[in-house]
């Protein structure tokens, strides 16, 4: 069964033979999908995986094939409807893996992007304690006392940080794009509520 059927509790099929419906539940908030401008509000990583399945395209043609043989072989004797329900059936156990597979990418980009955003925040925490390192360093060698530190230290590192920065910046980029195609949903890290991660 698919990630979304899974997921929202749906129960199965009554029948392997039987054509299985296009999961619906777990969608990502109306205005997010859309790109409506939104208060801040969780955005989890099931409703992703069950957009992200409800999606796929590879999964709709599979399904889509499914229901074409079973319209073209409902005039035919039992035998024959009977050999297409079971080819539709085929059809529709590839869409459940299909629609696994786009669940999975978009969980795999949704926590990647939560464990980008929260180094950026250590980037930020780091960049501010050196700011202040330095400050007190400066402030001691006005006052005449022996620091003993490296004035280019301060600048080598600011400058690691925010190289640092810039690739984090790049990946979540990259990360933002790929959830967009899987999901049709596009987001700023900031304009909602997330899980953390533990």
């Amino acid at each position: 069964m698919a990630f979304a059927q899974r997921a929202s509790g749906l129960p199965p099929a009554q029948s392997a033979e039987e054509t299985a419906p296009a999961p619906t539940a777990g969608r990502v908030p109306a205005q997010l999908a859309s790109g409506q401008p939104l208060a801040p509000q969780l955005v989890d990583g099931r409703s992703l995986a069950c957009q992200a399945a409800q999606q796929w395209l590879p999964a709709q043609a599979l399904r889509a094939r499914g229901r074409t043989i079973l319209t073209a072989y409902q005039a035919e004797d039992a035998e024959l409807q009977l050999a297409a329900r079971r080819v539709a059936a085929f059809f529709n156990l590839q869409a459940c893996q299909q629609e696994d597979t786009a669940a999975a990418n978009a969980l795999r980009a949704y926590y990647t992007r939560l464990a980008v955003a929260e180094q950026l925040q250590l980037t930020l925490e780091a960049e501010q304690w050196l700011t202040d390192e330095q400050a007190r360093v400066a402030q001691a060698q006005q006052s005449g006392l022996a620091t003993g530190s490296d004035p280019t230290e301060f600048e080598r590192r600011r400058l690691e940080i925010a190289d640092q920065r810039l690739q984090l910046h790049s990946q979540e980029r990259q990360l933002r794009e790929s959830l967009t195609r899987l999901t049709g949903c596009d987001y700023a890290m900031h304009e909602v509520h997330q899980e953390g991660l533990e």
